[in-house]
């Protein structure tokens, strides 16, 4: 596998500040052939979701983005059709910027590895 095929999650801390204190929010970063992309909880919690009621095939990228494994460069296009239509469905302010940054990523990586 070449390095540009990988895409994977990694746990990742951020600090948020507040007007009030200091609070810690969890991200996920979605590591890419030239990028790692962070993703706030929620948003991270929702792509698995989503991933994993896509079938066989939607379970296993699911399963191996919580575990921290790559994509396959056969579960890209999925993944991709998969954030398209997140994006369509809920328009693209409420998508968010991270959601469409890794969409684009993707994007990106499957362009790369067609030529």
């Amino acid at each position: 596998m070449e390095p540009h095929d990988l895409v994977s999650a990694v746990p990742v801390t951020t600090r948020a500040t507040d007007a009030r204190k200091m609070s810690r929010r969890a991200t996920m970063g979605v590591r890419l052939s030239r990028t790692t992309i962070l993703l706030e909880e929620g948003e991270y919690d929702e792509l698995v979701r989503r991933l994993a009621q896509r079938g066989p095939g939607g379970v296993k990228a699911s399963r191996d983005l919580q575990a921290g494994k790559a994509f396959t460069p056969e579960q890209k296009p999925a993944v991709l059709d998969l954030l398209n239509r997140w994006q369509r469905e809920v328009g693209g302010e409420a998508f968010g910027r991270p959601l469409a940054d890794l969409r684009l990523e993707i994007h990106a990586d499957l362009r790369f590895t067609q030529t």
